[in-house]
């Protein structure tokens, strides 16, 4: 086994280069894999001309890419499915998620094999312009022959599928989750929206690099990270949904909010939903609080075009803090006539708003 260091400072020893010279030797038989926390469409242009070289000369590629924090651009997802709608058969892309306020998907992996050869990048060093160009990174390269380094070769196909295989936070690429991803996050900021210079293909001294702004980061203050994690309450809830502002999202009290979900009010929070109906379970959805002005909403898409009120019924995962189940009853069975039975001894905020109950 052959061990280096990519050194990458303000574009000098880039990483992309580094990639991009062991692409364009690569063809049929070789698959290029990348397991990354975050990618955006100006990272991918970086490789685009040897990875699309790559694909013609027959290569795969899989991509297992997270989408939590913002990081994750909609134009690089977009890209991503457009390769693997001009690439069939070749190139796999997915999206994987921790689904959670207090958890981060964030490795950095890139493999690239073929029989016996493994090359293998561990490191620091997103799928982005500043993590394979602009910014300081350190990325160990490895050279294994799978005969002779069989553990060391069996460890880094051990990481990828770790994930890979990790069905409960692993999400096919689809124009959905893409439409989703650019409702909650919106389009490349203007500073990772840079496209990289001509010169971006060599070595540069970091007076040559572009001066770009700074870019704010989905992060919770210092504030509410100190502060300790919310005591939850009862494994059901129980809860009223009206007709609301928009037809897919749901008012949450904010006595709901922090006693159940385990939630500060104006914290960023993601949570896990799965939609039970007749027993199956419908759809597993990752959701953002959302803060439009001082309401407290989650995406539910399944209450579209359902006659209000409803009752939604929401079991916690004892497994997860994070994940939810729920069902839906609609006004006029028995179910609903039980649970509304229910609801009258909880709470509401005000004569008109919503009953709920956690117990």
């Amino acid at each position: 086994m052959q061990l280096n260091i990519v050194n990458q400072m303000f574009g000098v020893n880039d990483f992309a280069n580094r990639l991009k010279s062991h692409l364009s030797k690569a063809s049929a038989g070789w698959r290029f894999r990348v397991l990354v926390a975050f990618i955006k469409r100006n990272g991918l242009s970086l490789l685009e001309p040897e990875l699309t070289t790559f694909l013609e000369n027959k290569g795969k590629a899989q991509w297992i890419v997270g989408i939590d924090c913002g990081g994750t651009s909609p134009d690089a997802l977009e890209y991503l499915f457009g390769l693997s709608r001009t690439y069939p058969g070749q190139v796999d892309a997915k999206v994987f998620s921790a689904g959670s306020q207090f958890h981060v998907f964030h490795p950095k992996l890139y493999l690239l094999d073929f029989k016996h050869r493994l090359i293998a990048w561990l490191g620091s060093a997103n799928a982005t312009a500043g993590g394979m160009f602009l910014n300081c990174e350190c990325i160990t390269e490895f050279a294994i022959d799978r005969n002779a380094d069989l553990r060391e070769a069996n460890l880094l196909d051990g990481v990828w599928d770790s994930y890979a295989t990790s069905s409960q936070y692993l999400y096919d690429l689809t124009p959905q989750i893409i439409s989703k991803i650019a409702e909650l996050h919106g389009p490349e900021q203007s500073a990772e929206a840079w496209e990289p210079p001509p010169h971006a293909l060599k070595s540069v001294a970091p007076s040559g690099l572009p001066r770009l702004p700074r870019v704010p980061r989905l992060t919770m203050s210092l504030r509410q990270a100190s502060q300790p994690i919310l005591q939850t309450e009862g494994e059901e809830l129980i809860m009223e949904i009206l007709q609301e502002t928009r037809d897919t999202q749901v008012q949450i009290p904010v006595e709901v909010l922090e006693k159940y979900f385990g939630v500060r009010q104006g914290e960023r929070a993601r949570i896990s939903l799965r939609y039970k109906e007749g027993g199956q379970t419908k759809a597993i959805k990752h959701r953002s609080i959302i803060y439009p002005t001082s309401h407290v909403r989650v995406e539910m898409e399944t209450i579209s075009g359902l006659t209000r009120p409803l009752i939604a019924v929401f079991h916690r995962d004892p497994a997860r803090e994070d994940t939810y189940e729920y069902e839906l009853l609609k006004n006029g069975t028995k179910g609903y006539r039980r649970m509304r039975r229910l609801l009258k001894k909880g709470k509401r905020t005000s004569r008109t708003s919503r009953w709920y109950l956690i117990r």
